[in-house]
């Protein structure tokens, strides 16, 4: 029972309430600041000029290495794109 009183005592006390409010101020804090972290990422991605050279250039690596797996595979399935 002692240890009850005791427990209820602190739980209730301005300190604990105190320590509780700067948790929960902290964890909203922390969210907010991931959430502008975030904003940040994608409008710096959306402001980043597209090099047409270089997607295209990619493109074709990337079909050209689907192509040589399907052929190697026997499935002589050629670029649809």
């Amino acid at each position: 029972m002692i240890y009850r009183a005791a427990a209820t005592t602190y739980y209730g006390s301005k300190i604990y309430q105190a320590q509780d409010e700067m948790q929960k101020e902290t964890q909203k804090y922390l969210e907010i600041k991931e959430q502008q972290e975030l904003a940040r990422h994608v409008s710096k991605k959306d402001t980043q000029p597209v090099n047409s050279l270089l997607v295209s250039a990619t493109k074709a690596v990337i079909l050209d290495h689907l192509d040589s797996r399907y052929t190697s595979l026997g499935n002589g399935m050629s670029r649809a794109l």
